[in-house]
């Protein structure tokens, strides 16, 4: 139902994170109107949505853009992503907020550091898949780690088939799905494959492609259908931005 504009959010970082059960929130992003001549300008904003307005709800410790946000236990994990000062480039920073004491910890940073990768929650287990690292050129990862929150320790999964960054995904059914993402060897280009991943039998299955390729997307699971929400359609930032909107529907197992 459309029942009239909504209130504009104070910034418009790129890639912000949200999550927990403390309403809406976005943490962190890049800005930069001209990023050719300005480069990325991190942020380390926190703000909030309470179904009318946007307000700004504290700071992160360290800026910190194209993370990993996920939520489980009453806490939201940011999860690698990218710096910029001193420590300029992807990273393994794991950050941890606890939305009733409004704190923020520092938890055992991801064995991998990158940006740009997707994860999600299977039974009280974090997921990160994919994303890129920008030393020395831009290169894809397919590295797949599995963090517990009870003993503060990270395991290496079966790494992702395709290795990919930008992508996107979301749980549902005790499945892990990514889809999407970009690469920019032999001209760039984006990818439209979708993939599944069984914790139990650490093990990938590939299905069928989204219809449209993208990356820098959005991907939510909601009631047993996975949605792959906007995005690019062509390699770079804000280069071909898309509106579309499609539906995974898991096989029933």
């Amino acid at each position: 139902m459309v029942d009239g504009p909504r209130p504009p959010r104070p910034a418009a970082p790129h890639r912000p994170r949200n999550g927990g059960r403390h309403g809406v929130r976005l943490r962190g992003g890049f800005v930069g109107e001209n990023l050719a001549q300005d480069g990325f300008q991190f942020r380390d904003d926190v703000y909030a949505f309470d179904g009318d307005a946007w307000t700004r709800a504290g700071s992160m410790p360290t800026p910190l853009g194209e993370t990993v946000a996920l939520s489980v236990d009453g806490r939201v994990h940011l999860v690698t992503g990218s710096l910029h000062g001193e420590r300029t480039g992807p990273t393994g920073t794991h950050l941890v907020y606890n939305p009733d004491t409004d704190d923020w910890t520092e938890a055992r940073p991801a064995p991998t550091a990158r940006s740009s990768a997707t994860g999600a929650v299977i039974d009280g287990m974090l997921y990160v898949a994919g994303g890129r690292t920008t030393q020395n050129g831009v290169t894809n990862l397919g590295a797949l780690e599995c963090y517990d929150p009870a003993s503060d320790t990270w395991t290496e999964r079966r790494s992702l088939p395709q290795p990919s960054g930008g992508l996107n995904g979301a749980a549902t059914g005790g499945t892990l799905y990514v889809f999407g993402g970009e690469y920019f060897s032999d001209g760039g280009g984006v990818f439209g494959e979708t993939w599944a991943y069984d914790p139990a039998a650490d093990d990938w299955t590939e299905l069928p492609s989204m219809p449209t390729p993208r990356h820098g997307l959005a991907g939510v699971a909601l009631n047993g259908r996975v949605y792959a929400v906007g995005g690019n359609t062509a390699p770079g930032i804000g280069a071909a931005t898309s509106s579309t909107v499609e539906a995974l529907v898991p096989a029933a197992t």
